[in-house]
């Protein structure tokens, strides 16, 4: 978790997310998914009411290298 995402909305506004929760099911939280698994995500931030994603979107996080 906290991996972050950043870019410009469809309407031109700054997007700026951190992944806050990754939901396996319902009633489990995971660190982590690996494909070909889906999960729910929570994702807080600048912009977050401007992002509209659909099933089979793909997000690309944007952390700097360590």
């Amino acid at each position: 978790m906290g991996a972050r995402f950043h870019g410009v909305s469809r309407h031109g506004r700054t997007v700026d997310l951190n992944l806050t929760e990754i939901r396996r099911y319902p009633e489990a939280s995971v660190a982590e998914v690996d494909p070909p698994h889906a999960a729910r995500v929570l994702l807080a931030g600048t912009g977050a009411r401007d992002v509209r994603l659909e099933a089979g979107d793909i997000l690309k996080e944007n952390n700097p290298a360590t």
